[in-house]
């Protein structure tokens, strides 16, 4: 059965997510930018296909993260956590590991 995600909401407010915070995600769609995808079951987002390093089907759910927020209120989404924060988390732990 496939499933028709008219309902979704296309835009949102700058600060209604904020930088990777984790969502449920739903692939509903393959497009020439990624694939679309619905956030929590309530939000269209967009996974850039520069992002995508896996195959994918659609009706997949997935774990993502927020990216942003654009301009026009469309939101970009990842497949991939941070990995910022975990290897600053990381560097900080060994940091302090070798303070006298």
């Amino acid at each position: 059965m496939v499933r028709d995600y008219v309902y979704l909401t296309e835009t949102v407010e700058p600060d209604h997510f904020f930088r990777w915070e984790e969502v449920d995600l739903v692939i509903y769609d393959f497009t020439d930018l990624g694939m679309k995808v619905a956030i929590n079951d309530e939000y269209s987002g967009l996974v850039y296909g520069n992002q995508v390093y896996e195959h994918y089907e659609e009706g997949q759910k997935l774990k993502g993260y927020i990216l942003g927020v654009r301009e026009d209120g469309r939101i970009d989404v990842s497949l991939q956590p941070d990995k910022g924060r975990h290897v600053h988390s990381t560097f900080d732990v060994i940091l302090d590991y070798f303070k006298l």
